[in-house]
């Protein structure tokens, strides 16, 4: 999971990247819990696409892929054609709404 870091940051560092505001002054793209990835940034189709890039390049060096079957994607106050058009890039279903209440203490991140 080091080696997806990486590449996430060099992915971000070459293409036209937009950090999650909270997350921009420290770099932080993606957080790691055992087998489980989460990814934050800004819903732009280009950030995306450069996500997607990098996740491309770490299943083609490490044989590793997305399980788009459990994958959800979660979109906090942005219009519904822009979540549509997302949805189609990453292939992948959206989730629960941000914030919700379930995630208590992670309502802030």
């Amino acid at each position: 999971m080091e080696y997806l870091t990486r590449s996430l940051l060099w992915f971000a560092s070459k293409d036209k990247f937009g950090y999650h505001p909270r997350c921009k002054a420290l770099k932080i793209i993606n957080i790691v819990f055992a087998d489980d990835l989460i990814v934050v940034c800004k819903a732009e189709e280009n950030t995306i696409r450069c996500i997607m890039k990098a996740l491309q390049h770490f299943r083609g060096t490490t044989g590793l892929n997305i399980n788009h079957t459990k994958s959800e994607v979660i979109f906090g106050g942005i219009d519904a054609k822009v979540e549509t058009k997302l949805l189609q890039i990453v292939n992948m279903k959206k989730g629960m709404k941000f914030p919700s209440p379930t995630w208590g203490a992670y309502h802030c991140i």
